[in-house]
């Protein structure tokens, strides 16, 4: 790899997504970085809804001409312009090369989701160097931008693995990988039943008193994961929905305590759908760590958890997971969101 200036990007190129406002890819953001030796230094980081206004700025760009203007405009006031970067890695229309990609060695698992676990666990190089680290990519799914091509540019294979655990033992260079399920999917869903963001929802969960009488037991049919298709998920998140939402005033200490006036009936009927989405995953994070503990031989107190994608916003749930099994240090980059692909495509391509 030659010295030099880099540059990742998560972003995306689409004339008809460009033309209807609706990008496959959001939070995009932008990684500048610098390569002396055996130094790399991230020079500068650009998120995109900062510059243009727009919450978590989904635009595709228009054409390939179109990116390399944003990109352009972005190194100028870097005194930089793009014959000064040897490489951009993360927009398949810009590579000259694909030989970084993570394919290459991990096959079965979506290029979004090894980005999302480099951003967590090589984020801190001596801890790397130094500690065991336990590492998850949790969100509600990947895009498909780099893995719907192969070299040729044509459409390609993408049923990969969406979600991974990633065992890195000190001293050594290779992860050891297993699928897992990620609750983010849960969160996902009914985000957009609700129409509501996920941190109100959340906040919604604990600010109401209201708490319905189902046990999650019930609802977590398989208890096996990874739940291999989403919409095993979705069909039992379909079903809480509706059991809840069927409830009266008279149910109340039948099936559910009560309706806390405070807040409306629909406000606390969300709340109790909350309270037991949280719970849930809950659930599922514990059998995703025990299985890594078993699958990975892993000794928490001697090993960092590290997590990035959108659930690690989720801190009851990292907070009971550490106070739970003790991990010696907890590791998540300050955007654990798409807002912070940029940063795992470099640092996934360095590594």
């Amino acid at each position: 790899m030659k010295d030099g200036y880099y540059l990742s990007a998560y972003l995306e190129i689409n004339e008809a997504s460009n033309v209807l406002s609706i990008g496959i890819r959001h939070d995009n953001c932008v990684a500048l970085w610098e390569k002396k030796n055996s130094n790399v230094k991230l020079i500068r980081y650009w998120e995109l809804e900062r510059l243009t206004g727009y919450k978590q700025n989904a635009f595709a760009c228009y054409d390939k001409e179109h990116c390399q203007q944003i990109l352009s405009s972005l190194l100028e006031k870097e005194g930089l312009t793009l014959d000064d970067v040897i490489e951009i890695w993360g927009v398949p229309e810009l590579l000259a090369d694909d030989s970084y990609l993570s394919k290459h060695k991990y096959p079965e698992y979506t290029y979004h989701c090894m980005s999302h676990l480099s951003s967590c666990i090589f984020m801190d190089t001596e801890i790397y160097r130094k500690e065991n680290i336990l590492g998850f990519n949790l969100d509600a799914g990947s895009d498909c931008i780099v893995n719907a091509y192969n070299k040729e540019g044509e459409i390609g294979e993408i049923e990969k693995y969406p979600f991974v655990a990633a065992f890195s033992k000190a001293g050594t260079k290779d992860l050891s990988l297993s699928p897992v399920f990620s609750p983010g999917i849960f969160w996902e869903h009914v985000s957009t039943y609700f129409n509501m963001r996920e941190g109100s929802l959340m906040a919604l969960a604990a600010a109401s008193e209201s708490k319905s009488y189902l046990e999650v037991d019930n609802i977590l049919v398989n208890k096996a994961l990874p739940l291999d298709k989403s919409n095993q998920a979705e069909n039992q998140l379909l079903s809480l929905v509706r059991e809840i939402e069927s409830y009266t005033q008279e149910d109340a200490g039948v099936r559910f305590n009560y309706f806390d006036k405070r807040f409306s009936e629909r406000e606390n009927k969300i709340s109790m759908v909350m309270k037991i989405i949280q719970n849930m995953s809950y659930r599922i994070m514990e059998l995703n760590i025990e299985n890594a503990i078993r699958d990975f031989g892993i000794v928490p107190k001697e090993t960092y958890l590290a997590m990035s994608g959108g659930f690690a916003l989720n801190c009851p749930c990292n907070t009971y997971l550490m106070d739970k099994y003790h991990f010696k240090g907890f590791l998540a980059p300050p955007c654990v969101s798409d807002s912070g692909i940029s940063l795992g495509i470099g640092l996934n391509a360095f590594n």
